[in-house]
């Protein structure tokens, strides 16, 4: 069950915000994801298949440590330098 200090979101966001790739989570998105981690005191975030590092960039600038996978070198030399502030632009 949940604890009534959880607020249950929709799982469709109106906006998922920018991309930085064509398979990534909005940015938006990452955004949400990492709020809600946070507020229920999560200090970190796995990302198994992390792509450019997006959500770990968004858990970084959020205080949380954040470790992500990828196996595509490209990706991966790009999710180790992503910030938040590169992603908005």
């Amino acid at each position: 069950s949940l604890d009534n200090s959880i607020h249950v979101y929709a799982d469709v966001l109106p906006e998922v915000g920018d991309k930085s790739w064509k398979s990534a989570m909005g940015l938006n998105a990452c955004i949400e994801i990492v709020k809600f981690l946070h507020k229920l005191g999560h200090t970190a975030v796995v990302n198994p298949f992390c792509g450019k590092g997006d959500i770990l960039a968004v858990a970084n600038a959020f205080g949380m440590d954040a470790i992500g996978v990828e196996m595509h070198k490209k990706r991966a030399r790009r999710a180790r330098a992503v910030t938040a502030e590169r992603l908005k632009g």
